[in-house]
């Protein structure tokens, strides 16, 4: 009954005072909201459970970096097994799993009722469901009978979200017939609600089983090759089994099965052969599941983290301040309180009960705006980044993470102000004295907490700097070719059944028309997307270029048509171009980077030299300047390219194309292109490569934008704050101010006394600033290019920012104090 009395006149004290109010909830509503949305991404991104059954129970399958033969991964080297590794740890692991599972994510093309839509998929074992315990939200799910057969089983399932969405929830959906990648299949069944798959941040639209593999990923069947390392292994851990234990009774199967399968080792090479053989198994726990973002992620969100929860503690010490302020204003009623009986304590309660009505008044705000700040994080995120499985709407976490920083923060600006007030000198309370000694005590902490947010926005802004002044670095970096003018798409014909010829004539005559569209000065295509953050990779013979222990050197390359060069910008150094002429059946050529040249040829010119691996060899006949291939970010790296008429395995091609009128003009035109060469193969990525550039930055940019607009908030609270302190400073002078005043004192020199308060305060917290500069400098050094974390220019910078905000927060109650009337100053109090 206490309680709900003391909560009712907190609430009627707050009415009567509405500016607080509103300032405080505000104030609020913006720090839990910034916190609660990093935190909602956070936790779905790397805290967060899978929903199966007894994730803790999960672990993923790893392996040490000696095997050999082909790799084909989104998460990394080591997660990589092939089918038959798979088959045969899981009938030799009953006694340490009680089950093992095997997937692999793929781009999909589906087809339902002549719609086509390029989605995301995933090949699964038969028994992917039953080990992680998800049950069928209609129909069934796909069984262990569905693989057994070589040739697969032609059975969907679709994912929940996508049967809501595409298929409206219909139950109708069950039994029909879909087309995946230009072959017949049908839906089974739908997963239940919220599961999307073991991958964090992915959402599958449709699970098919993984015998299934060569008439979904077109061109290309490995599923037999102990050798083609493209799988993930996910174990459900027996009870009582501990990770070590597993580990230790895996590495004899493990031994065995390497030890069985070493004699198919394509390379000759004993070396090789002999390093295979110590390759070891390990398990990492996977309650969270894996994913092919999270490491990339992790530090932007973590320093974001950090970087809200300084902007919530600067908007504790601003609402402490505005309690501090509100609670000397109140000195006398309480010492009269205190003077009739009543207790501090009561008195305590009390006064926390108005700061309880603000933080959770300002959580609930904190969740609108935590929901809507996070939606929009997440839309501002580039498609190809797998983050579709991602929201940012609350749910009973995110609410509970908010309730949580509701009663911190309240605590935290509540504390101090009930303590202080609670403890005033009853005589000079009651008798009304301006500078008493309470009022004194009042003063220094409120002092102390501004220069506490002082010290930390100088903080936030110089690392806002940091961030902003490394994006400008990337964003004006030369990528070695030009992006002006020029827009790429990708097209995938496999994905809608087309074999390797047919897919070969389709983009010539894709290639052609481009280049014939009025307003195009030319047109050129790639197989893998420049700055698209991945590219191909493997091991080469280079001639006269011994291997080292057996390993040949690793080369990136890709397959690009004539003119690539010049369309791009990519000046040529020596030798030739790709010509027409370079097609099948003739003598296989190759161009190579300026870097692979330095590195192999040093004191040779490498044209006419030969490159060369299991599927042929390569002459040498031209070298070009470094371009920057998968990242902006990236060092100079050895590079080879070859005719995309070289390619056995034709998939999808990335289209460049030249235009000398503003670019977004030609997107219609593009679609009407490749609609006239098939209307049922989609176009995906249609974009200006300068989008592009920026979507390769986009990390650097949401941590840029982010950290500036937490760093901007920081300064307007700190300099509220500091403004608070000051004019109430001159409040309680006033009788003095208005004494020297009368006594001849000039305006200026009263705002010189006054703004002198405001320099100790800005100095003090600056000097402070500086150390946590310096040490935080080193937590975020690797997100920063082409910048000290403790760069000089952007502390000066910092600092010179937020004296200026300080300084203008200061003159105005200075300015005011030199304005008192000494007639009524010499009467106040």
């Amino acid at each position: 009954m206490g309680f709900l009395y003391d909560l009712k006149f907190a609430f009627r004290a707050l009415r009567r005072n509405p500016v607080l109010t509103f300032v405080a909830l505000f104030s609020l509503a913006l720090g839990i909201g910034a916190n609660t949305a990093i935190f909602s991404i956070m936790d779905r991104l790397f805290l967060r459970a899978l929903p199966v059954r007894e994730p803790q129970q999960l672990v993923v399958l790893t392996h040490s970096n000696s095997v050999s033969g082909f790799i084909e991964s989104n998460y990394g080297f080591e997660p990589s097994f092939s089918w038959p590794k798979y088959k045969a740890l899981r009938d030799n692991t009953s006694n340490v799993f009680d089950g093992l599972i095997a997937r692999f994510p793929f781009a999909v093309n589906l087809a339902w009722r002549g719609q086509s839509d390029p989605t995301r998929g995933e090949l699964v074992s038969g028994n992917y469901f039953d080990v992680l315990g998800i049950h069928p939200a209609l129909g069934r799910l796909i069984e262990n009978d569905d693989t057994r057969a070589d040739s697969g089983s032609p059975v969907a399932v679709l994912s929940h979200s996508y049967w809501m969405n595409k298929f409206g929830g219909s139950r109708s959906a069950l039994n029909q017939p879909v087309i995946i990648n230009g072959h017949a299949f049908t839906i089974v069944g739908v997963a239940q609600a919220g599961f999307q798959s073991v991958g964090a941040g992915e959402a599958p639209a449709v699970f098919v089983p993984i015998t299934m593999q060569a008439e979904v990923i077109p061109n290309w069947s490995e599923l037999e090759n102990a050798h083609a390392y493209w799988l993930n292994i996910f174990g459900r851990l027996r009870p009582g089994f501990s990770a070590q234990q597993a580990q230790a009774a895996l590495a004899v199967v493990w031994s065995h099965i390497i030890a069985a399968d070493v004699a198919s080792v394509r390379s000759t090479n004993s070396r090789v052969r002999a390093r295979y053989l110590t390759t070891t198994l390990g398990i990492k726990p996977a309650a969270v599941g894996i994913s092919e973002v999270r490491g990339d992620f992790a530090e932007p969100i973590y320093v974001l983290m950090g970087m809200v929860g300084l902007v919530l503690l600067i908007v504790c010490a601003n609402i402490a301040n505005l309690l501090l302020a509100r609670a000397a204003a109140r000195e006398k009623e309480i010492a009269i309180r205190l003077s009739l009986g009543a207790s501090r304590g009561r008195l305590w309660r009390h006064l926390l009960a108005e700061s309880a009505i603000l933080s959770f008044g300002g959580a609930l705000g904190g969740l609108i705006v935590a929901s809507w700040a996070g939606s929009l994080i997440l839309r501002l995120v580039p498609h190809e980044i797998p983050l579709a499985g991602i929201s940012a709407d609350p749910d009973l976490r995110v609410l509970a993470f908010a309730l949580g920083a509701a009663v911190v923060t309240g605590l935290l600006f509540g504390c101090v102000p009930a303590l202080r007030a609670t403890r005033p000198e009853l005589a000079p309370a009651l008798r009304e004295q301006a500078g008493s000694p309470s009022s004194a005590g009042h003063a220094r902490v409120r002092k102390g907490l501004v220069v506490a947010q002082i010290a930390l926005s100088v903080l936030l802004l110089a690392s806002a700097g940091a961030f902003a002044h490394s994006l400008y670095n990337l964003r004006t970096l030369n990528p070695g070719f030009r992006v002006d003018h020029l827009i790429a798409f990708t097209v995938n014909p496999p994905l809608n059944g087309y074999d390797a010829k047919r897919s070969l004539d389709l983009f010539n005559s894709i290639e052609q028309d481009l280049a014939a569209l009025p307003g195009v000065s030319g047109a050129s295509m790639a197989t893998e997307p420049l700055l698209g953050g991945a590219m191909w990779s493997g091991g080469y013979n280079i001639e006269g270029v011994p291997s080292v222990d057996g390993r040949t050197p690793t080369l990136n390359s890709n397959r690009v048509s004539p003119g690539f060069f010049s369309l791009m910008g990519i000046p040529l150094i020596s030798g030739r171009d790709f010509t027409p002429a370079d097609r099948p059946g003739t003598h296989l050529v190759a161009i190579v980077n300026e870097t692979l040249a330095k590195t192999y040829f040093p004191d040779r010119s490498p044209l006419g030299m030969h490159v060369s691996r299991n599927d042929g060899a390569w002459e040498i006949v031209g070298v070009v300047k470094d371009a920057k291939y998968d990242d902006l970010r990236e060092k100079p790296k050895a590079f080879i390219y070859f005719a995309p008429q070289d390619d056995k395995n034709r998939g999808a091609m990335t289209f460049y194309v030249r235009s000398q009128v503003p670019p977004e003009t030609l997107f219609a035109s593009i679609r009407q292109i490749v609609k006239h060469r098939d209307p049922n193969l989609p176009i995906v990525g249609l974009k200006l490569m300068t989008d592009q550039v920026g979507d390769a930055v986009f990390l650097d940019r949401m941590v840029a934008a982010l950290s500036m607009t937490f760093a901007c908030l920081a300064t307007l609270l700190a300099s509220i704050g500091l403004y608070g302190v000051i004019a109430w400073a001159v409040t309680r002078r006033k009788r003095e101010i208005g004494i020297r005043i009368a006594l001849g004192a000039a305006s200026s020199t009263v705002i010189k006394m006054v703004f002198s308060e405001v320099l100790i305060l800005g100095g003090i917290g600056i000097a402070i600033a500086l150390p946590l500069w310096l040490a935080a400098g080193r937590v975020f050094a690797s997100l920063l290019f082409g910048v000290s974390p403790n760069d000089a220019l952007t502390i000066t910078t910092s600092i010179a920012v937020l004296s200026l905000v300080a300084g203008l927060a200061g003159f105005i109650p200075a300015w005011r104090a030199s304005r008192i009337d000494p007639i009524s100053a010499i009467r106040y109090e």
